[in-house]
């Protein structure tokens, strides 16, 4: 699909700055933010890939516009196969090595940037918008 490098909201900026987690004995006051538009019609996917960098401090997407059947984003579990093959993962989570998450307009998402993530193809006929961003701090 279309990625459009650079977008800047500050409303975007914003809200996300009022939702990432942060500990109170260590306060982060200094965010910068990079952004990119990602518009996905029929049949687009996103390849499985992580954000990691050594300057990237969260990583996360926006849902803009989520049509029903666009493709869904899909998690990795970091742990490898050891901890896969093991009885207690296959009891709690039925021995899937990943985690989907089903998006809805507006959602945000914030996630460790060496997750590493795809998103299916998309089934529909309307367009999937999403912002993509990488927060980085000083």
């Amino acid at each position: 699909g279309y990625q459009g490098h650079g977008f800047h909201s500050q409303d975007l900026i914003d809200k996300i700055k009022n939702n990432i987690p942060l500990r109170i004995d260590k306060p982060i006051n200094d965010f910068s933010f990079y952004s990119w538009v990602n518009i996905n019609k029929k049949s687009n996917r996103n390849e499985r890939h992580c954000h990691m960098h050594t300057d990237i401090f969260l990583s996360g997407v926006f849902y803009v516009k989520y049509p029903e059947n666009s493709g869904v984003i899909r998690f990795y579990d970091p742990r490898g196969h050891l901890m896969q093959m093991q009885k207690d993962y296959d009891y709690y989570y039925d021995g899937y090595a990943y985690t989907y998450i089903h998006p809805k307009n507006n959602l945000l998402l914030l996630f460790p940037s060496w997750l590493e993530h795809d998103v299916e193809e998309s089934k529909s006929d309307d367009e999937r918008i999403s912002i993509a961003f990488n927060i980085n701090t000083k």
